[in-house]
């Protein structure tokens, strides 16, 4: 009888308190903490996809046309001399104090609920002369007999020099560049960081809330079903080894469904006109192990509960012929 009952308060209360302390404790914390995504950002194979990167045309022309003093340039042109002059590392550096920040001030840790971007405009401010100059470089002389036209960068004119270009498109650029604010505001109520937060500890407290009381649970149940202690490690064995499995199945299963979409993903035309070589296997593989970290938490806490479980049946044997002995 108390076997019967034991088994029943197990399926019904024990289980499904364990299988949610292994979810809870496999829904990876690291997924929600700052220092996941600053490690994520400042991954070099990221940085080497962003200077690789050929933006749609469309959308370079958009950003073009929005260049004061009516000046029209090669948006091409433009990208790839800015791309051979912007000091990426400083970018990167920047990139990470920028996240940093918004991520303080997100979650209620910051000062004033702005976000400083004035480093990016003082880098573009400090570059724009070399990318002008590069610009102007790569430009195909006007055709001949073609009138000249001051807001037209996109060909060099006859009679004009390089110098000359390059000096009108850095006053535009500078024009443009002036416009970026120092900071941007951000709602620190509504902001999807501060969620993220809350969860993280609400995840932690949780996880030991449940763990605790499905252990508990799980170790009276054993001592109420039977009173030898090769039988007790035994059940203890087989009912950790069933939530046990199904988390780390769950984790090994909800990982190649990733992994398949996001390859499908990286072998679409639309990126592969984007971005090519090594640069899109280095994303690709950013993005795999990035992608990682879902199912992870899963596959580790399932693992070590597994492996608990198979420790105690292969304990219980050897207890087992230990008491038969001193039966005897």
């Amino acid at each position: 009888m108390r076997k019967v009952f034991s088994s029943l308060i197990y399926a019904f209360v024990a289980l499904p308190v364990l299988l949610g302390a292994l979810f809870l404790a496999g829904a990876s914390p690291r997924l929600l903490d700052r220092d996941t995504w600053t490690e994520a950002l400042g991954d070099e194979r990221l940085w080497t996809a962003v200077r690789a990167f050929e933006p749609p045309a469309a959308e370079l022309e958009r950003a073009a046309a929005e260049l004061p003093s009516g000046a029209r340039v090669d948006a091409r042109l433009l990208w790839n001399a800015a791309r051979e002059e912007l000091p990426w590392d400083d970018l990167r550096v920047q990139t990470l104090n920028t996240f940093t920040d918004f991520w303080d001030e997100a979650r209620g840790a910051g000062n004033d609920d702005m976000v400083r971007i004035e480093p990016f405009r003082l880098i573009l401010e400090n570059r724009a002369d070399r990318i002008a100059a590069n610009y102007a470089a790569g430009l195909a002389p006007a055709a001949p007999g073609t009138a000249s036209d001051p807001t037209d960068l996109t060909v060099l004119p006859a009679g004009a020099s390089a110098q000359a270009v390059a000096r009108a498109l850095e006053a535009a650029l500078l024009e443009g560049i002036g416009r970026i604010p120092d900071s941007v505001p951000i709602e620190v109520a509504g902001s999807p960081v501060a969620d993220l937060a809350a969860a993280r500890q609400g995840l932690g407290t949780a996880s030991r809330a449940s763990l605790f009381a499905g252990a508990a649970l799980w170790i009276g149940l054993a001592f109420a079903a039977y009173g030898a202690w090769s039988r007790r490690i035994r059940w203890l064995g087989t009912t950790l080894a069933i939530p046990g499995g199904i988390v780390l199945g769950t984790g090994l299963l909800l990982r190649l469904p990733l992994e398949a979409a996001l390859s499908g993903a990286l072998r679409s035309p639309e990126l592969a006109a984007m971005l090519s070589g090594p640069a899109a296997e280095g994303l690709a593989a950013w993005a795999r192990e990035l992608a990682s970290l879902v199912s992870n938490g899963f596959i580790v806490s399932g693992g070590v509960a597994s492996a608990i479980a198979a420790v105690a049946l292969g304990a219980s044997r050897p207890i087992e012929a230990a008491e038969r002995g001193e039966d005897e």
